[in-house]
């Protein structure tokens, strides 16, 4: 009975001059450790377990007391001998996949919501670059089939236009082939399908759009860019257009800038006209016009090392002298 005094003691002074609240559970259970005590002769020869536990408690609930300062009301666990009553957050639940736009969609609608397209049949304008055979010659060497879209604000994920014979479960489905050259701009249709081995393999998401048909897709008439606060102002309405901007353009190692914010990329096949200055080392600067597709997706990068704000993939480059 004096040692259970003595603990009951020590645990007063634990929580001396803490809240109300913890101090009134560590009496409640003190209290009925030494009725048990006096009650049983069993429970008196080992009272030292009983007091090890309500000490264990002790110090839980002083910590959980010290934790929130600002709280002033009592507020004990439901049990003085419980554990603690803190629990693990729970994690966010995820967000929701975008609504799929009707009508014809973007590469990057795709790849931005897998999961709302995949087993569809969609329809896909793709003005971004093929990287595909240019001829039927080329056409015959390659050993593989699959022609992927080069999406340059979409990176790390894998998306390829593949013929519709393509079954997933054939190991050797990449070595089919188109049966003619496909360059863009294109309107294409097919079915949209995940590749999980080729994505185990390239340790990234792996799409392909397996083909029905595809034709020529109908291009807008070039809307004339002012300049890049233009751009900048409706970056939105700008993304995946076609334009004409006229500005200075820098070339160089690693170096293609248009009015410093433009990463300029000649397309397969441009058109050029005018004398273009002589590169021969270093950066050099020339007046050019250039029609083509702007990529302006909102806060994204383009270009070597993210260093463009846009990218024009450029069909036709106009050369007019030094700037």
């Amino acid at each position: 009975m004096r040692k259970a005094a003595l603990d009951t003691d020590i645990v007063s002074k634990l929580v001396k001059g803490k809240k109300s609240g913890v101090q009134a559970g560590l009496k409640h259970a003190m209290r009925n450790l030494q009725i048990q005590n006096r009650s049983s002769p069993r429970r008196r020869r080992a009272p030292q377990a009983h007091l090890g536990a309500i000490l264990l408690a002790a110090a839980a609930l002083v910590s959980s007391a010290c934790s929130n300062p600002h709280d002033q009301g009592a507020q004990p666990p439901a049990s003085a001998l419980g554990t603690s009553r803190s629990a693990a957050p729970t994690p966010p639940s995820p967000s929701p996949a975008p609504a799929p736009r009707q009508g014809v969609l973007r590469p990057n609608d795709l790849l931005d919501a897998p999961a709302s397209f995949l087993g569809r049949k969609v329809e896909v304008a793709i003005v971004e670059p093929l990287a595909g055979p240019e001829t039927t010659a080329a056409l015959a060497k390659v050993e593989y089939g699959q022609i992927r879209v080069q999406i340059p604000d979409n990176l790390g994920i894998d998306f390829a236009l593949v013929p519709g014979a393509f079954k997933k479960e054939d190991p050797n489905r990449y070595r089919t082939k188109f049966d003619r050259v496909i360059t863009g701009p294109i309107l294409a249709r097919g079915v949209f399908e995940s590749d999980e081995d080729l994505a185990k393999s390239l340790r990234h998401p792996a799409y392909v759009l397996r083909i029905s048909s595809i034709e020529p897709l109908p291009v807008e008439a070039p809307v004339v860019a002012k300049g890049v606060s233009d751009l900048e102002a409706h970056r939105a309405d700008w993304d995946r257009r076609a334009i004409v901007y006229e500005g200075v353009w820098t070339t160089g190692f690693e170096v293609s800038s248009l009015d410093g914010a433009i990463w300029l990329t000649p397309a397969r096949g441009v058109i050029e006209s005018g004398a273009a200055p002589p590169r021969q080392g270093g950066r050099t600067k020339e007046r050019v016009r250039v029609t083509g597709f702007l990529f302006a997706r909102p806060s994204a990068l383009y270009g070597h090392m993210g260093s463009g704000r846009f990218e024009l993939l450029a069909s036709r480059i106009e050369h007019l002298g030094a700037p």
